[in-house]
């Protein structure tokens, strides 16, 4: 998956430096990330010095048998390869949603602004000679994203605007 994420994308000019990428690419060959060693059978606990955090606000009464399930063969199979597990605690969880609802339009807004048809992305060409630029920019955006991604942009731009 690092490998894949590590290629540049050339439709994207805010795509990640050579320079990063081939550093990523040397860790691809290497094999040091955290989680390499899990395929060496040559340790024993691959995972030493590993600790790993099991927020208590996930355990939630509406937590599905299956998923609770998963949470404890995880955690006994990352203990059986040396890692630590510990219950932490993450009480700012109940507020990543709401944040998420207004960080993620805003980030639209603003990253998406740059694709007005004049500098960068879809443009589309004036039906008449008279038309306006800012009817330009609208028939533009209006061809250029979906609905959802218009949406998220207004609702973006009004997060940024607004106190």
């Amino acid at each position: 998956m690092v490998h894949v994420i590590a290629q540049p994308d050339f439709r994207d000019m805010t795509c990640m430096s050579g320079e990063f990428r081939a550093f990523i690419g040397d860790l691809i060959k290497k094999r040091t990330w955290i989680g390499a060693s899990l395929s060496c059978p040559e340790k024993k606990s691959p995972l030493r010095g590993v600790t790993v955090g099991i927020p208590i606000e996930y355990w939630v009464d509406e937590l599905a048998d299956r998923v609770r399930d998963a949470w404890r063969e995880a955690a006994v199979r990352l203990a059986s390869l040396g890692a630590d597990i510990v219950q932490v605690s993450l009480p700012s969880t109940r507020h990543a949603l709401p944040a998420y609802y207004i960080i993620a339009p805003a980030e639209a807004s603003t990253n998406l602004a740059r694709y007005d048809g004049i500098r960068y992305g879809h443009r589309t060409e004036p039906e008449h000679q008279g038309e306006s630029v800012g009817e330009e920019f609208m028939t533009t955006r209006k061809e250029g994203f979906g609905e959802e991604v218009q949406r998220r942009i207004l609702l973006g731009t009004h997060s940024l605007t607004t106190g």
